[in-house]
């Protein structure tokens, strides 16, 4: 039996890297919005150190804008700062603080799959439907 289970309707995104040697986390904690813009909470963690918070702000028009949904606004952040993290400056005290930029809805659309191409639909003209006379 898990004692230590958790039950959330939150995806489970979480990233793992080395960094300086050390194991380290990236795990999705919840968001929080005011007004159009949605704040997105992450842990950094290291084994044997206290857990960072690290917050990346998004403004809602600008993911209308370029058709990114706001279900994708986690994995989105995640990916951006799985690409940074080696350039976040981990000594300074309290929550580390992102906003994503419109270059970081770009980069995150061309990692995507492209989507399939849907086949042609051949509208059925009168002469295709008649039998073949004899």
């Amino acid at each position: 039996m898990a004692t230590n289970a958790t039950v959330t309707n939150e995806p489970q995104l979480t990233g793992e890297l080395r960094r300086e040697g050390a194991m380290s986390t990236l795990r999705y904690y919840g968001f929080d919005q005011r007004d159009n813009t949605r704040s997105y909470v992450f842990q950094y963690r290291v084994a044997g150190e206290k857990a960072r918070p690290i917050v990346v702000s998004a403004e809602i028009p600008m993911l209308v804008k370029h058709n990114v949904r706001i279900q994708d606004g986690p994995a989105l952040c995640l990916r951006t700062l799985l690409l940074e993290i080696s350039g976040l400056d981990l000594s300074q005290t309290g929550a580390l603080r992102r906003v994503l930029t419109a270059e970081d809805l770009l980069a995150y659309l061309a990692s995507r799959p492209a989507p399939p191409i849907k086949g042609k639909r051949f509208k059925r003209t009168d002469d295709d439907s008649r039998e073949p006379s004899q």
